[in-house]
C-alpha cells in the first residue's frame, strides 16, 4: 500500500515518532494503523509527492482534509488542569536536577551510593550511627580524615 504525502513534516513525524504535541492523537491514530496494517502483513510506504502541482488524486485529497477540518468542532489547546500542570512541572523538575547531579564533580562519594535523585535514604535508628552515615555521605571531612588513617578509606 502507497501513502502519497504531500507533507514532509507529518511523513517524519510517522517514520521517525518525532513529537507533534498538537497532534499527538492523530500521530498515535495513524501509528497505530501502521501497526495493525503491519500484523496484517500489509506492507505499508510513505513517499512524498509535490503539493499544489495538479496531481488529481492530491487535489481531491485535499479538498476532503479541508471540508473534515471545518466539521470538526475548534478544541483549545491551552487548556491544561492542575494536576497535569504539576506533573510536568515536577518531571522537568526532577530532569533537570537528575541532570546537574550527573554532571556534577563535588560529592562524586555520595553520587555512587545515590545515582538517582529523589531516592528515599533509610538512615539507621542509632543517632551516633546516623550522624556518621550522613557524614559519609557528605563526604565529612573528619570521618573521612578517620577512615584514611585506619586504612578504610
Amino acid at each position: 500500500m502507497f501513502i502519497l504525502n504531500d507533507c514532509k513534516t507529518a511523513i517524519n513525524c510517522i517514520a521517525r515518532r518525532t513529537a507533534m504535541h498538537h497532534f499527538h492523537l492523530t500521530m498515535s491514530r495513524i501509528r497505530f494503523s501502521a501497526v495493525a496494517l503491519s500484523d496484517l502483513n500489509v506492507v505499508t510506504v510513505m513517499a512524498w509527492i509535490p503539493g499544489h502541482s495538479g496531481i488529481a488524486w492530491n487535489v481531491e485529497a485535499d479538498i476532503l482534509a479541508k471540508s473534515a477540518l471545518q466539521k470538526v468542532p475548534s478544541m483549545s489547546y491551552n487548556v491544561i488542569t492542575f494536576t497535569m500542570c504539576k506533573s510536568l512541572i515536577s518531571k522537568q523538575v526532577t530532569t533537570t536536577w537528575q541532570q546537574r547531579w550527573d554532571r556534577s564533580v563535588c560529592t562524586r562519594m555520595t553520587y555512587e551510593m545515590v545515582l538517582s535523585v529523589g531516592s528515599k535514604i533509610i538512615f539507621p535508628k542509632n543517632r551516633c550511627i546516623s550522624i556518621s552515615y550522613a557524614r559519609l555521605l557528605l563526604n565529612g571531612t573528619t570521618l573521612r580524615a578517620k577512615q584514611l588513617s585506619h586504612g578504610t578509606g
